[in-house]
């Protein structure tokens, strides 16, 4: 069953990536149509054929590599998708030249402009699901790592973060950022403690324990990461006894038995070391925005596994970080920051910043675990995914729309075109330079993503074998 489920996540990503190719390619297709040029092909996918069929003079066919999809188009032939079908650089003589350039513009422009749609379509789709998880940007401190880097340096939970090595910093992912690029060196921190006092810092990130990145081993408040996440309860049993004590999804486990609780870790040590009696559990809760404290008492049942529990499920995050607010246009705003912010970084910090870049893969590990998790924190992705495509397809590169608007313009400014033999020269020299990153960063993320896997392995062959432990002597002192 389980297979089957994974089956079905995996087809929905794939899905949900198409649909944003899907209406891209779509931009270009209507808009040269409408134009009336003459349009050979609409493909979803690249590749030989699974399926294909002609009407009115248009051949419509899914491709057997679901990576992409173009539209081919003899007047224009955008993206180089000529090239790609067919290994041919060198345009038909008399083919593509003859279009007026303000048209070829237009086609280009479609593409990305489509993808901004779909992007604000789903913005507004997200805004009015009441079920769809938001919150509010924040750099306040909310976890401490204890004997972290932070922790060292003096950063403080509450505090808030307002610059990074002079940077000012509107979000956590910035300061996670700003932390992989220092590789190690002290980063300069600017926070405001709760009293308005200002406090500069020096925190010396340190390398995470799959090797390839490093953190200053703090945490935003509401949000809860891997082994150290915070105890916010999420989804609960029916008749658990978390429910039945009044407990709900969004609480935060503040005390258990008067010893104060950081961690899900440690609120999980508490249950089981109870040894099934009654514990008096103090939650903060939110009630019509302000923070509560309330006082309960529950006592944990033991599972089918043999453990002490609620039978409740730590929620994975407050929010997602692409879910910065209810409004569309928060959530649009949130999108573009994002992918400027890197394009910026890159310009000023190449090598490091590209180190830190996500291919096809990562991409889609990103959609299945989100859809997997929370259908509309998928969407939300999917919705960031547009942003970046129409931004990075608007870049001044050859084989891009950005390449093609370019010489578009130069047409129009200029009334002469870039010769024949330099647009092909070009496009083909940077389609190449593009397929040859998009292989690097592919082989990047499968090693990011196996060292990953092995650690998780291993933590998991460890928690087994102190379980097993733990059963030995249990059996042993019942024995004596």
């Amino acid at each position: 069953m389980e297979i089957l489920t994974t089956a079905g996540y995996i087809g929905l990503c794939i899905l949900l990536f198409s649909l944003a190719i899907a209406v891209h390619e779509f931009g270009h297709f209507i808009v040269a149509l409408k134009l009336g040029l003459n349009v050979e092909r609409f493909s979803l996918g690249f590749g030989p054929a699974i399926w294909k069929k002609k009407w009115k003079g248009v051949e419509y066919r899914i491709s057997w590599i679901p990576l992409g999809g173009y539209v081919s188009i003899p007047d224009v032939d955008p993206e180089g998708t000529k090239a790609l079908e067919d290994g041919k650089g060198k345009r038909e003589e008399g083919k593509g030249k003859k279009i007026p350039p303000w048209k070829e513009l237009l086609v280009a422009v479609a593409g990305p402009a489509m993808n901004l749609v779909l992007a604000a379509v789903l913005a507004v789709i997200l805004s009015l699901v009441p079920s769809a998880r938001f919150s509010e940007p924040t750099m306040e401190v909310g976890a401490l790592a204890a004997g972290g880097a932070a922790d060292v340096a003096g950063l403080r939970i509450g505090d808030t973060v307002k610059s990074v090595n002079g940077r000012p910093v509107s979000n956590w992912i910035e300061l996670c950022l700003e932390a992989q690029y220092s590789k190690g060196r002290p980063v300069e921190l600017a926070v405001e403690r709760p009293a308005r006092r200002e406090v500069s810092l020096e925190v010396a990130a340190v390398k995470g324990v799959y090797g390839d990145g490093y953190a200053i081993g703090a945490h935003a408040a509401g949000v809860v990461y891997g082994e150290d996440m915070l105890p916010w309860l999420g989804k609960m049993v029916e008749g658990s006894p978390a429910a039945k004590a009044g407990l709900v999804p969004g609480d935060r486990v503040v005390s258990v038995d008067g010893a104060p609780v950081e961690t899900w870790k440690e609120f999980c040590d508490a249950i089981v070391s109870s040894e099934g009696r009654p514990v008096k559990f103090v939650v903060s809760r939110r009630v019509e925005g302000e923070p509560e404290r309330l006082s309960v008492s529950v006592t944990p049942t033991t599972n089918a596994f043999d453990m002490l529990t609620l039978d409740a499920t730590p929620a994975i995050s407050g929010a997602a970080s692409w879910m910065p607010g209810r409004s569309p246009c928060a959530q649009l705003k949130y999108d573009a920051g994002q992918i400027f912010y890197v394009l910026k970084r890159l310009c000023t910090d190449t090598k490091e910043t590209s180190k830190q870049l996500g291919g096809p893969l990562m991409i889609a590990e990103q959609i299945y675990s989100n859809i997997r998790h929370d259908f509309w924190d998928g969407i939300g992705f999917l919705r960031f995914l547009n942003v970046n495509l129409a931004v990075l397809n608007l870049l001044p590169i050859p084989v891009l729309d950005g390449g093609l608007i370019m010489f578009a313009l130069i047409a129009i400014v200029f009334r002469r075109r870039v010769p024949d033999k330099v647009v092909n020269a070009l496009s083909m020299g940077f389609m190449w330079l593009l397929l040859a990153g998009m292989a690097v960063l592919f082989y990047r993320d499968g090693v990011r993503s196996y060292k990953i896997r092995k650690v998780v392995r291993e933590r998991a062959a460890e928690e087994q074998s102190v379980d097993d432990a733990h059963k030995g002597t249990d059996k042993a002192a019942e024995g004596r």
